[in-house]
């Protein structure tokens, strides 16, 4: 690639596969969003077309008018659907042309594994014309990476396991012919247990005096019980500016602050515990083992993880966590009561410093108009002090599941920061 002169940049993803259009989520667009703005490169434009090659040319062709990259992704796979090689070649007016070496790297691949690959497999060794080969190390898809007119192409596999190694190797070459998207950075400060509009409105008169198109911009992200706000220095000249405003918006939330360019939640709640030296027991009903799921996610976990116990039933609230029947009759399953007990009982069972429950009603059933669907009791217990919050989530089953388990982490959170603050 050849270093171009200073001017603004402009990447678009073109997502090729019918199925992305059916029945299976997209995910490799956020891929390439998040590495690509860690390059200092920005998404513009993104956009998922079927396995039809008239419409991926016509994709292809119609990007390469608007930005200076265009990454494509998917349908570089051995079967008849798998079209993108053809369609940028239509778009470009490029020939293929089979290359033996990529044909000889596809067939170690396979017999590595003990098989031997069929002819069709051939097709992955179609290279373009003046393409250079992006070598898979994951799978058999070899990427390909091309100018044309002053605009790069990427060709890149599907599969996010074989997408996101490729697109590493992709971006030096990226920063050599864009050199003047370092000047782009973007920084985060995440919040957590507030909606959305009230982070916005903390922060408004904030962003209403630093906002400036092409120069500084903001931008609000919406997760689970998590709100992201993206501050982007686009030119060198304000990069200062970023970091002051982020400082200041840790000042305006808080405790509801997760930190400048944090980790995910269930991994600083971990360190948190770590740096404590406390134990953790986690005791679940409505999430079904989500809580623990996700915090045993982070690596090094078990330091301070004891364990989890799901408590479905209210046999096993009783027998397990030795929540009294007396408290299941008097206050029911889904209560204050209930939630503090289980969180001291997984605590004791478990011998663990601090023990987390987790009780509520996911639905779709089950709710009535005193305990509605989405209500949720969250429980922390240590020796000396214990805490129960209420809450009630909107949303479909999975939703309540997976807002559930993040307030109860952050509850976690909030517990262990007052506790050494």
């Amino acid at each position: 690639m050849t270093a171009q002169p200073h001017a603004a940049v402009s990447a678009e993803v073109i997502c090729v596969g019918s199925e992305l259009l059916i029945d299976r989520v997209n995910t490799d667009l956020l891929i390439i969003a998040r590495m690509l703005r860690s390059a200092g490169v920005r998404v513009r434009r993104g956009q998922v077309v079927s396995d039809v090659r008239e419409e991926i040319a016509r994709a292809i062709g119609e990007a390469l008018r608007r930005s200076d990259i265009v990454l494509v992704t998917g349908g570089l796979g051995p079967t008849f659907d798998d079209l993108t090689r053809e369609g940028v070649a239509d778009a470009l007016g490029r020939q293929m042309s089979f290359r033996e070496d990529v044909w000889e790297a596809i067939v170690r691949r396979f017999r590595q594994r003990g098989i031997t690959p069929p002819d069709s497999n051939r097709r992955q060794a179609y290279i373009l014309e003046g393409a250079e080969i992006l070598p898979n190390y994951v799978g058999t898809a070899p990427g390909q990476v091309l100018e044309a007119e002053g605009k790069t192409v990427v060709l890149l596999p599907g599969p996010p396991a074989e997408l996101t190694p490729m697109l590493e190797q992709v971006l030096p070459r990226i920063a050599h012919r864009f050199p003047q998207a370092a000047g782009i950075e973007t920084l985060r400060v995440a919040c957590a247990g507030l909606p959305e509009s009230v982070v916005e409105e903390r922060c408004r008169q904030l962003i209403e005096a630093h906002q400036s198109p092409g120069r500084l911009e903001f931008i609000i992200l919406a997760q689970p019980q998590i709100i992201e706000l993206l501050v982007t220095s686009c030119v060198p000249e304000t990069r200062e500016e970023a970091e002051e405003v982020c400082r200041r918006l840790t000042e305006i939330f808080g405790e509801d602050c997760l930190g400048l360019n944090p980790p995910p939640l269930p991994e600083i709640a971990g360190k948190m515990c770590l740096r404590a030296g406390v134990t953790l027991a986690v005791a679940e009903s409505c999430t079904g083992g989500l809580v623990g799921k996700l915090l045993t996610d982070t690596p090094g976990s078990s330091a301070w993880m004891r364990g989890g116990v799901v408590a479905y039933s209210n046999l096993v609230k009783r027998r397990v966590l030795r929540v009294g029947r007396s408290t299941l009759k008097k206050h029911g399953a889904v209560s204050a009561e209930c939630a503090a007990a289980m969180a001291a009982g997984v605590r004791k069972v478990l011998k663990a410093d601090i023990g987390v429950s987790i009780t509520g009603i996911a639905g779709p059933s089950g709710g009535s108009e005193d305990k509605p669907v989405g209500l949720v009791w969250v429980g922390i217990s240590a020796r000396k002090h214990t805490l129960v919050e209420r809450f009630l989530f909107p949303g479909q089953r999975w939703q309540v599941r997976e807002r559930a388990a993040m307030a109860a982490i952050d509850l976690l959170r909030r517990f262990l920061l007052r506790s050494n603050g």
